[in-house]
């Protein structure tokens, strides 16, 4: 592609790159640098690209996009480099978003389980892919995802793929992050879903209206023939409302007026039945994964099946031969009467919304394992452990990603949450956690570890050590002859 295609619709202050200069791909790592590459110099928060344009040049790029001018090097100067690599990935791939039904998931919880629904759902009427937090799915191939939402021309590449294998549609989540740093600026979705909204990341956005700001961005991106899927029971939802221009379908998991309600939920086995009204009916509908809170992302499935003129009822009976989501009250088998789940909760809100569920609190006591993670919002610890302590009976406090801060501190920060009579217990190593919480455990107990979910690492330092709280369930429950079939 040559460079002036590539560049097209991009502002850009001064450029010594030649306009019929050819472009073969894109890069903003000088070490994957190829030949013909054009490299893209952000601006990070630990690195700067721009150190790295020599690097990226002696590897065979072409040039150079950054915010500045360079001289001695065919450069294109630009006031954002994060929204020239938005817009020109696009116009590499030939705009893939406009080829697919783009869907777009964003809010604090519940966006991995909507995605994953939805794919399960829409494959069903024409493929679909998926970008979500677990893993990415291009019609034929599943890779683990590094991040929930990747760089731009990443997802135009994975966007592009998908169209080969046959993908009519595809699902993505979309982080605050995404948003604010223009991973997916210029796309065009068809549908865009607000979960909810409650405190995560304010280490990176200060405060909460920093971090609804974000959110809001991506629906006044909406155009007007896009369709904006909205939980209007969350005070964020109501507040989008009033700035969306295109069409909405409201979402009430408390039933409430809306488009889409949930008129009363109840367990049963290893799911759920959620009594959902739409169009002026209600059905039954079967959930195969345990948590009432899977409620609100059943609904908002629904009303995303709406927005796209499909009947929900005629699709939502297929959630039923749905496997799990990993990650997300994922049960790990034993042969001890006891339920032990693996879970992603890792915000006081969603903790709050899979502790409190009824369903857990059938038969037994809930011992609960979690962490917080290090170098990241300090506000949200006691609040985290303020809402284990009100739903579970036992407490057991570890190690989650503690990175390069002291855990002694993370268990400070964590201690000034405790509330009630649920007895607490500190214990930094995640291994030794896990398999005290089955020396605790009885029949007819819940066990559920928090915080990691799908994760297969734990962030130590600067090491990144290899662990999985299912895998190592597992593996402590064979210890003590307690495993499951």
């Amino acid at each position: 592609m040559k460079a002036s295609e590539l560049l097209s619709g991009i502002n850009y202050n001064a450029s010594s790159l030649s306009p019929d200069a050819e472009i073969s791909g894109i890069a903003i790592d000088s070490r994957k640098c190829r030949e013909g590459d054009l490299f893209f110099a952000r601006k990070g928060y630990r690195e700067n690209g721009e150190d790295y344009v020599p690097d990226a040049i002696r590897a065979g790029a072409v040039g150079v996009v950054a915010e500045r001018n360079f001289s001695g090097v065919p450069a294109v100067f630009v006031d954002d480099v994060r929204e020239a690599l938005a817009l020109s990935a696009l116009n590499f791939y030939r705009h893939p978003d406009r080829s697919l039904g783009l869907i777009g998931i964003t809010g604090t919880n519940g966006k991995t389980t909507t995605a994953w629904f939805l794919r399960h759902l829409l494959q069903h009427s024409g493929g679909c892919g998926l970008l979500s937090t677990v893993e990415n799915f291009d019609g034929k191939n599943r890779t683990a995802a590094a991040l929930t939402t990747p760089e731009a021309h990443e997802v135009c590449e994975m966007l592009s793929r998908m169209i080969k294998n046959n993908c009519s549609r595809a699902v993505m989540e979309v982080s605050a992050h995404a948003v604010s740093l223009k991973r997916i600026f210029g796309f065009h979705f068809q549908v865009g879903v607000f979960t909810n909204l409650s405190q995560d990341h304010l280490d990176f956005y200060g405060n909460m209206e920093s971090y609804f700001e974000a959110k809001k961005k991506f629906f006044e991106a909406l155009l007007p023939d896009a369709c904006a899927v909205i939980n209007i029971d969350d005070p964020a939802g109501k507040r989008l409302l009033e700035i969306l221009k295109c069409r909405v379908i409201t979402v009430s998991p408390a039933g409430g007026n809306a488009d889409v309600r949930v008129m009363g939920t109840r367990s049963r086995d290893a799911g759920i039945i959620v009594l959902l009204h739409a169009e002026g009916k209600e059905k039954e509908v079967f959930v195969p994964f345990p948590g009432l809170h899977n409620a609100a992302n059943l609904a908002s499935s629904a009303g995303v099946l709406l927005a796209l003129q499909m009947d929900p009822f005629n699709f939502l009976s297929l959630l039923a031969s749905m496997r799990f989501v990993p990650g997300r009250m994922e049960a790990v088998p034993s042969g001890d009467g006891v339920r032990y789940l693996v879970d992603f909760a890792h915000t006081p809100d969603g903790l709050e919304k899979v502790l409190s569920s009824p369903d857990i609190h059938e038969t037994g006591r809930v011992i609960c394992v979690f962490g917080c993670g290090g170098d990241r919002d300090r506000g949200k610890r006691p609040l985290m452990m303020r809402a284990v302590c009100e739903h579970a009976d036992i407490v057991i406090a570890t190690a989650d990603n503690p990175r390069t801060e002291s855990q002694k501190q993370i268990f400070r920060d964590m201690a000034e949450g405790e509330t009630g009579s649920c007895r607490v217990l500190y214990i930094e190593d995640r291994k030794i956690a896990v398999r005290t919480a089955i020396s605790e455990a009885r029949a007819g107990d819940v066990v559920i570890v928090a915080g990691k979910g799908h994760e297969t690492y734990q962030l130590i330092g600067s090491r990144k050590i290899p662990y999985s709280d299912a895998a190592e369930l597992r593996i402590a429950l064979k210890e003590a002859g307690r495993a499951g079939q």
